[in-house]
């Protein structure tokens, strides 16, 4: 029997449908000398190449947001390549680079859908660090330089010209040039030349070069990068890289504005030092982005804007850093919290991510800066729990985030000062369970447990254990009620598996990851299954476990090999969102990502039911049925009331929160004590079931639409049981039923 509601199948024609597995990039790779230019006709950034290892990719830039392009035909890899915009034919011109130290000589040109490879009779020889920039008045895309060459020639569209110009920049690399359109000329700074970072200026009006002299022009630099800002008639230059009189290397920040004339400096800092960046002139919005390039602590993924006074962050995300072990979701504010790390030294920021973007936090006090550290979200308290880390000696301190605040918390008893320990938040038992690590003494090695309730850390001494070790990684399992270790060093690499419900007891699995350590683990509470992704040495790539084995999925190149990153678990949108780390050149790296879920079908219990008057009531699957599209999905309620009865079946899409209060909330104030609800019901959506006792089942219509195509749905039943000391009922498991 149904009472009157809206139709449940209403509600998901109706819910957003969420897209297929795979790794998806939300901002474009970090790396340096990508080039970066300006598409009037469609009005978006285009940003190419960068790595002469890796299949290069296209990303445009709208004003607000990246996305990637997919093109049929891509260059082959390079980086030290040149790109400008050939206005008048709405063409993208691509030439040269280095490829795995092989320079080319090879044009290629994208319309803003494909790139095609260009056959020109002439060519200019093969080269790198070269510069090219579209001179619109002539209606050619001019170059210069690059390795050990000093020549100019321009392209028409179909055939390249050498120019036989009258004056010459020096041959250089890394020089930057932008076409004044207001004045038609081509202006060049700086660049290295002979191993010498430059700082002339000059310029080119399609039949010469001339030296410009200005007073107080900008230092010698390399690496960096010019745009004509077309509305203020100024070509403005940011950041490069010099040397200082020991011959030391080190990036700027300062940003110059040259007017035909004179050069003036307009602002120093921010964006942070960096070179090999791009920079391009957005007409539709009237300002300059910028995007990366190599910082002092690693390469870069954040998007400026520049208008004129001051740059503004559009996406801006953290520093690169590594080994912060220190992502945790919070699931109240429905952001992911990271602090700390290593990166141009020790870290101390916390910043949280909304699903879109980083924002950076700025709280009331907060943790000296360290890396190495563990981060873990308790849900009952709305708080995000720091323990321990580096910053030269072992620390032992608790810190708890409340969205506004760090707090030290002084308990009577703590662990020892430690890095490279794990530490998971256990939901059912209301505890934060922290693992092994390593500190300065002669054992080295921690194989201790430990557990944090808020208020004090208590050992727990178990039969068995994992041995001791470190730069492992936990997550809780919120389906079968337990925390996860995986993998380590200490006394050798391990590859082992074990599980924490107040004991631990070692998992035997068929397949396993590669031994690993300083990988990342975090529990998909919609599918019911623990994701792991890279670590070294072995280069484990991504793994998920469904509580029996693991299984390896596809990983993108830009993944692999990645160590010392961090993974959370984002429960309202879906996502396992992966940041930073070191990847396999031996970068430091701060690109986002995140693992969408895989397009099959899925079921996972979701927390845990209370007492009835036959025990806990369950709700499951019958058999191994699963939620497909333009099915019927067979439910199980099993430990009911010996007499017959009635449940309410609820239905919702969410289990993160519940009218602003985060997931489980306790039902004890609507007569239901020792009971939560696990999941964020919709209201109406439900179906009242009568049951002939001790157990039922029901099917549940799935409409055969591709619409709900990845689409969670979250249920939990109410059990109407008189004979409970409550005299009202219990509630059963939540599961989380995944369509496709």
């Amino acid at each position: 029997m149904r009472i009157p509601h809206l139709p449940i199948l209403f509600l998901f024609w109706n819910a957003a449908p969420v897209v297929a597995q795979s790794w998806r990039q939300l901002v474009p790779p970090p790396q340096q000398w990508r080039g970066l230019v300006y598409d009037i006709a469609r009005a978006r950034t285009v940003l190419f190449g960068g790595n002469m290892f890796q299949t290069p990719d296209t990303w445009e830039y709208d004003g607000t947001e990246w996305s990637q392009v997919t093109t049929a035909i891509t260059p082959p890899p390079r980086a030290f390549s040149a790109l400008t915009h050939d206005i008048l034919r709405g063409r993208t011109v691509l030439f040269g680079g280095m490829d795995n130290n092989t320079r080319l000589s090879d044009t290629w040109e994208y319309d803003g859908s494909s790139w095609m490879q260009v056959a020109s009779i002439v060519s200019p020889p093969a080269r790198s660090g070269h510069a090219l920039v579209f001179d619109l008045a002539r209606g050619r895309t001019v170059l210069f330089g690059g390795f050990n060459l000093a020549d100019t020639w321009e392209f028409d569209g179909t055939n390249w010209a050498q120019v036989q110009t009258i004056g010459s920049p020096t041959a250089r690399i890394g020089h930057a040039i932008a076409c004044d359109v207001r004045r038609s000329r081509i202006v060049l700074f700086g660049g290295m030349s002979n191993g010498t970072p430059m700082a002339d200026t000059w310029e080119y009006d399609g039949i010469h070069w001339f030296q410009i002299t200005t007073v107080n022009p900008p230092s010698a630099r390399t690496g960096h990068a010019l745009a004509f800002d077309l509305v203020r008639g100024r070509t403005v230059l940011f950041g490069g890289q010099t040397t200082n009189p020991g011959n030391n290397s080190f990036n700027l920040a300062d940003t110059w504005e040259y007017d035909g004339i004179a050069w003036a400096q307009v602002a120093q800092g921010p964006p942070t030092p960096r070179a090999g960046h791009g920079l391009a002139y957005d007409l539709a919005h009237g300002q300059s982005v910028l995007f990366g390039g190599q910082g002092d602590g690693g390469y870069l993924t954040d998007t400026w804007l520049f208008g004129g006074g001051s740059w503004v962050p559009a996406a801006s995300n953290p520093p690169p850093r590594r080994f912060c072990s220190a992502l945790a979701y919070d699931g109240a504010r429905g952001r992911a919290v990271l602090f700390g790390g290593y990166g141009a030294g020790f870290l101390g920021d916390t910043w949280e991510f909304d699903g879109t973007h980083w924002i950076q936090a700025v709280p009331v006090n907060a943790p000296s800066p360290r890396y190495r550290h563990a981060l873990a979200y308790d849900s009952r308290r709305r708080r995000t729990v720091l323990f321990g880390g580096t910053s030269n000696n072992g620390l032992a301190d608790t810190w708890e985030f409340d969205g506004a605040a760090w707090i030290q918390i002084t308990p009577a008893s703590a662990p020892s000062g430690r890095w490279d320990h794990a530490l998971a938040y256990d939901s059912v038992r209301d505890r934060c369970v922290l693992f092994g690590g390593r500190d300065g003494t002669a054992s080295y090695y921690l194989g201790d447990t430990w557990v944090y309730d808020g208020i004090a850390w208590s050992q727990v001494a178990t039969i068995a254990a994992p041995t001791a070790r470190y730069g492992h990684a936990m997550a809780f399992d919120s389906s079968r009620g337990d925390t996860v270790l995986v993998g380590g060093a200490g006394s050798a690499l391990f590859s082992d598996t074990w599980r924490f419900d107040g004991h631990w007891s070692h998992v035997t699995t068929v397949n396993s990851p590669a031994p690993c350590v300083y990988h990342a683990l975090a529990f998909d509470s919609a599918r019911a299954r623990l994701v792991l992704s890279g670590g070294t040495t072995s280069f484990p790539d991504t793994w998920e476990f469904d509580g029996g084995n693991w299984f390896q999925l596809a990983t993108p190149n830009a993944l692999q090999g990645r160590a010392g990153h961090s993974l959370a678990y984002d429960s309202a949108r879906g996502r396992t969102i992966l940041f930073g780390g070191l990847d396999s050149n031996s970068f430091i790296v701060a690109d986002p990502w995140e693992l969408l879920a895989p397009p099959t079908p899925t079921w996972a219990r979701h927390g845990l039911g209370c007492a009835g008057s036959a025990g806990t009531p369950s709700l499951d699957p019958l058999g191994n049925a699963l939620p497909a599209l333009g099915a019927s999905f067979p439910l199980q309620f099993t430990a009911l009331p010996a007499q017959p009865g009635a449940l309410f079946l609820a239905f919702g899409f969410g289990i993160a929160r519940w009218n602003g209060m985060p997931l489980p909330v306790d039902l004890g104030t609507f007569g239901l004590p020792a009971c939560e609800l696990w999941i964020a019901p919709e209201p109406g959506a439900g179906i009242l079931l009568l049951h002939g006792g001790n157990s039922s089942s029901h099917l549940l219509a799935i409409p055969a639409s591709p619409v709900l195509a990845g689409l969670h749905v979250a249920m939990q039943g109410l059990v109407f049981d008189a004979a409970v000391s409550n005299g009202f009922g219990a509630v059963t498991n939540a599961g989380v039923a995944t369509l496709h």
